[in-house]
């Protein structure tokens, strides 16, 4: 193996393993719960880091959720930004951070758009129980769409380390095989379906099935703005409403 052959060995390695330890660090401080009820989960280390402070206040179970939000995207789309600028040294666009094929992009964006309200028509007891994640924000609208604007920095965070980062990283070239966009696709699909384990039976199937749509459009697109994140934030909105209907 030549030197600069090793060099893009190490850098996959790298991208792999700090991915699954970003990952393994969100479980524990984000999405490892106790169901309460069927509507309602408490984030364990958040009550355990915060619960004294809010003295059995009730409005703990919204601001867990910002929590949650914010801590994904410190530790999906700061920390890979900070590695990818200072670490790698590479430029922020190979990462996706562009408009990327602006054609392509925008074409698949509009067909996200267009078949978005089928989306209402998703009936599933799992997800009415699950969505919005706070049934605090139910009945006021004003603190429903603020907790739908924050909802987005998940998305920008999600999107980012398993789309863009790990991706593109894995990638690292301009000319790929069809079997090595296949493998970087299925891996990402593979660690995005787990992270799902938990999630609704309907959500979880979801993300095994579009997950390989997903990551080939971030691929071919070069970009993690459009049209991956723009939709699935939306369906993520589309999620929070349908249960209210």
């Amino acid at each position: 193996m030549n030197k600069s052959n090793e060099i893009i060995t190490k850098k996959r390695i790298f991208v792999l393993v700090s991915v699954i330890l970003l990952t393994i660090l969100y479980y524990f401080t984000c999405l490892y719960y106790e169901r309460v009820d069927a509507d309602t989960k408490n984030i364990v280390f958040f009550h355990w880091l915060f619960g004294p402070l809010f003295g059995g206040n009730p409005w703990i179970d919204f601001w867990q959720y910002i929590w949650q939000f914010f801590m994904a995207f410190l530790l999906f789309f700061i920390v890979p930004l900070c590695i990818i600028n200072y670490y790698f040294k590479e430029p922020l666009k190979n990462y996706g951070i562009q408009w990327g094929d602006k054609k392509f992009n925008l074409i698949w964006t509009l067909i996200g758009i267009a078949i978005l309200p089928a989306f209402f028509f998703l009936t599933d007891p799992e997800l009415a129980h699950e969505y919005p994640l706070t049934k605090l924000v139910i009945g006021n609208v004003s603190l429903f769409i603020i907790f739908n604007l924050v909802y987005l920095v998940y998305y920008i965070g999600y999107e980012f380390i398993y789309r863009a980062y790990l991706q593109f990283g894995l990638k690292n070239s301009d000319s790929l095989s069809k079997t090595k966009y296949l493998v970087i696709i299925s891996i990402s699909t593979i660690i995005t379906t787990i992270f799902h384990i938990g999630k609704p039976t309907t959500e979880l199937i979801a993300a095994a099935a579009i997950g390989p749509l997903f990551g080939y459009l971030t691929l071919k697109g070069k970009s993690f703005i459009w049209p991956v994140l723009i939709f699935h934030y939306m369906i993520g909105i589309v999620s929070n409403i349908t249960p209210l209907l």
